[in-house]
């Protein structure tokens, strides 16, 4: 949904994941006309890493947004986890997007609608049984898009952590195989929450659009789950 709102705002594209064919089903859903460019690989290698911006900068002679969206749930008692899967996750959710928020901040630089966008998760706020890891490298997110966000907002570049409350999607089903999806449909409509992911990313895009296009003195911060739903209404703070 996010790519599909750059798109319709006249944005070109890299999509990056290691999963071909869903590139491929992103690209053919994009409006007629939009260039995109399909960079399938694994985002925790560091010479894909390099390999794409590379090519981004090659293709399109710059970057503006960057999206870190990549990453793996986890349901898995505290005491269980061995150190591979701690590593797994925090590698995925948070080594990665750290680092290529670091490796795009030369091209940001050049550009005079620098953003990056980092989902997160409501763990990244809270604590939820059996997802100790996965609270761990959200909350560990959490932090560096903070001191980011500080570090470079006077360069132009604005820095944004999104933390979706819970939707039921294939990542939600790996750390909450304890529900059902009669019992999943009953706990979104009690959270106010049962919302498709479509939905939800589409709110998430319009809050950046916001930023880019009319804020030039706010630095948003998207809490779902934690403050007041919807998405659009957000904590903004002057910085």
């Amino acid at each position: 949904a996010i790519a599909r709102r750059f798109a319709a705002e006249g944005f070109r594209l890299a999509l990056c994941g290691r999963n071909t064919e869903k590139l491929e089903a992103v690209c053919a859903s994009l409006p007629q006309g939009t260039e995109a460019l399909l960079l399938p690989g694994d985002v925790n290698d560091a010479g894909y890493q390099d390999a794409c911006l590379a090519a981004v900068q090659a293709r399109f002679g710059g970057l503006d947004v960057l999206v870190n969206c990549a990453g793996m749930a986890q349901s898995d008692a505290f005491e269980d986890i061995t150190p591979a899967r701690f590593d797994e996750i925090m590698t995925l959710n948070c080594r990665t997007p750290f680092f290529l928020c670091q490796k795009a901040l030369p091209l940001l630089r050049q550009s005079q609608a620098a953003s990056i966008l980092n989902i997160a998760s409501v763990t990244a706020h809270k604590g939820y049984v059996r997802q100790a890891a996965y609270a761990a490298s959200k909350h560990a997110m959490a932090g560096f898009t903070k001191t980011l966000a500080a570090e470079v907002y006077e360069q132009g570049i604005r820095v944004h952590l999104i933390s979706p409350g819970g939707v039921f999607t294939d990542m939600a089903k790996v750390s909450r195989p304890d529900l059902t999806d009669e019992e999943q449909e009953i706990n979104n409509e009690i959270e106010k929450e049962n919302v498709e992911m479509s939905e939800v990313l589409t709110k998430i895009a319009e809050t950046i659009f916001e930023d880019i296009f009319v804020s030039k003195k706010y630095q948003f911060q998207t809490f779902g789950g934690r403050y007041s739903y919807p998405f659009n209404q957000i904590r903004s703070e002057e910085h």
